[in-house]
C-alpha cells in the first residue's frame, strides 16, 4: 500500500491563535453575525455558527461559533473545460477530501460505468465523464445536491450522460468505479451495499475519514486499501474488488 501524507504545518500556528482570538471575542460578545471572513497564516477563514452545516470543516471552534478554511464557490479550472456552481452544494474542489479524490479519480483512468455517492455539485461524476467514462448514476439525500448536479450537468453539456438519484437502491450495479466522498458513519453504513455494486475488477475511491477513521471502514468493507494519501487530518482511500477466485478444474 502507498501511503502520501501532505503536510500543510503553516496552518498550525495561525489555526491556534484564531482559535485563541474567536474565544476572546466570544468571551466579550464582540460577534454578532456569521459570514464574515478572517485572515490568518495566508489563508481566508469563514465564520459560521456551530450548529451550521460547514461545522464539520470548522478549523477552529468555540461552543458558539465555528471557523473554517474558507472556499470560492465557484469554481472553472477543476477541468479545462467544466463549470460548476455549487449553489448551497458541497464539491468545489478546494476542499483536501475533493482535491485528493479528483486527483485519484484522474489517475484511475475511468471508464465505463461510474457511481457517485453524495454527489453534491457532481464535481467527481463529471470530472469522471469527461475524463472518459461513458455513463455515471450520482445519489445525494438532499435536494439542492441534485438541482445543483443536475445544472451543472446540463451547463456541460452532460446531461444525457448522468443519471441522478435521491436513493442508492436505484443504483443498479455492476460499475467499474464507485466514488463516495462522505463522512464516515454514512461510508460505514452503506459498505456492504458499495462492494455489492462495485465490479468483480472495478475500483472504489472514497474520503471524508478523519485520520482516525479509517480502520472503521476497512472493516465495514472487509478490504484493505491499495492507496491512502493524508491531507490535512483526511484520508483518501482507494480499494480495489478482490477478484473472484476461479473453482478448481
Amino acid at each position: 500500500m502507498e501511503v502520501l501524507a501532505l503536510d500543510f504545518p503553516e496552518l498550525s500556528d495561525p489555526v491556534g491563535l484564531l482559535t485563541d482570538r474567536l474565544q476572546a471575542l466570544e468571551t466579550a460578545g464582540a460577534i454578532d453575525q456569521d459570514g464574515e471572513l478572517w485572515e490568518g497564516g495566508g489563508r481566508a477563514f469563514g465564520l459560521f455558527p456551530a450548529t451550521a452545516p460547514e461545522a464539520d470543516f470548522g478549523a477552529a471552534r468555540t461552543e458558539r461559533w465555528i471557523l473554517r478554511p474558507h472556499f470560492p464557490w465557484t469554481l472553472a479550472s477543476v477541468e479545462p473545460d467544466l463549470e460548476l456552481r455549487a449553489e448551497g452544494a458541497f464539491g468545489s474542489g478546494h476542499h483536501p477530501t475533493t482535491a485528493m479524490m479528483l486527483d485519484a479519480l484522474r489517475a484511475s483512468k475511468p471508464k465505463g460505468r461510474v457511481l457517485d455517492v453524495g454527489t453534491g455539485t457532481g464535481v467527481l461524476a463529471l470530472t469522471a465523464l469527461r475524463q472518459g467514462a461513458s455513463h455515471a448514476v450520482a445519489t445525494d439525500i438532499s435536494d439542492a445536491a441534485l438541482a445543483s448536479a443536475r445544472g451543472n450537468a446540463a451547463r456541460n453539456g452532460l446531461a444525457s450522460s448522468l443519471a441522478l438519484s435521491r436513493d442508492l437502491r436505484e443504483a443498479k450495479g455492476p460499475f467499474d468505479l464507485i466514488l463516495a466522498n462522505v463522512r464516515k458513519q454514512p461510508l460505514v453504513d452503506m459498505a456492504a451495499e458499495l462492494r455489492a455494486r462495485l465490479a468483480p475488477r472495478g475500483r472504489l475511491l472514497v474520503s471524508g475519514l478523519r485520520f482516525h477513521e479509517d480502520r472503521a471502514l476497512c472493516r465495514a468493507l472487509d478490504l484493505e486499501p491499495t492507496q491512502a494519501r493524508l491531507c490535512q487530518g483526511w484520508w483518501q482511500l482507494a480499494f480495489g474488488a478482490t477478484p473472484q477466485r476461479q473453482a478448481p478444474a
